[in-house]
């Protein structure tokens, strides 16, 4: 046992610049992978609160001719659904510009005005 830690010891004396330069990408790689598996905990409590807060949807279910009214009551019907909110949205131009518009409602997805003011019209 003795005869190992002593060539061990040689042997890191006489490369230590390699082996301290080893030793420390190991150690930034072991603290990142730490860093991140204690944050990804956070990060999803963060996002489940903010989706709370505004009342983000969880699903968008579209169709290109639109969804009827039995298509709505089926949703409505599944296990574990809160609330189904049919709404609009339209692609536009606007000079080069394609805006896509969507329909602001109540119930759901609710805005944060950060400055300026809403429209107060149609």
């Amino acid at each position: 046992m003795k005869l190992i830690l002593k060539q061990t010891v040689k042997a890191i004396k006489s490369n230590l610049g390699r082996f301290l330069s080893i030793f420390f990408i190991v150690l930034l790689g072991a603290g990142f992978f730490a860093g991140i598996r204690s944050a990804s905990n956070d990060m999803i409590l963060t996002a489940d609160k903010y989706y709370d807060d505004y009342n983000l949807m969880d699903f968008k279910i579209s169709s290109t001719y639109g969804l009827t009214k039995d298509d709505v009551k089926s949703l409505e019907d599944l296990e574990n659904i809160d609330k189904v909110v049919p709404t609009y949205s339209i692609d536009t131009f606007n000079n080069k510009d394609v805006l896509r518009v969507h329909a602001i409602n109540e119930d759901i997805n609710n805005l944060m005005l950060t400055s300026g003011r809403m429209p107060e019209k149609d």
